[in-house]
């Protein structure tokens, strides 16, 4: 009797072929979500520093320095975690924190991530 060898691999390489895609679409996923949440790290920074900017000038006009910052950090979807302003010596300087939510959001990542801008004048 004959023992036919390609009858034992039969199915093999389709399996081989979806494990190799599901290794890729991991991998796919994994660096997604790296980069998106790059961008959320980068924006909460960014925002933090329009917020400032706004704190400081709104200071400057003699107006609520920290309702300024609050305003823009929510116009660009982060919300303000603290606010400083600082008048002494002819200097006007406002230190704020802002946090921006993380997407995608998993139980195991981060929540949020968060960003710091001083402005003013010394």
């Amino acid at each position: 009797m004959r023992h036919d060898r390609r009858s034992d691999q039969r199915g093999a390489g389709s399996i081989l072929v979806l494990m190799c895609l599901m290794i890729v679409g991991v991998a796919a996923y994994v660096a997604i979500c790296g980069a998106s949440w790059v961008r959320c790290a980068h924006a909460a920074r960014t925002v933090a520093d329009m917020a400032a900017l706004a704190g400081a000038h709104a200071l400057a006009d003699g107006t609520d320095a920290c309702a300024a910052a609050h305003a823009v950090a929510a116009d660009n979807g982060a919300s303000l975690t603290g606010c400083t302003p600082q008048t002494s010596g002819g200097g006007l300087l406002v230190r704020v924190d802002v946090a921006v939510a993380a997407r995608p959001h998993f139980p195991a990542g981060p929540a949020q991530f968060t960003g710091s801008a001083t402005a003013g004048r010394t």
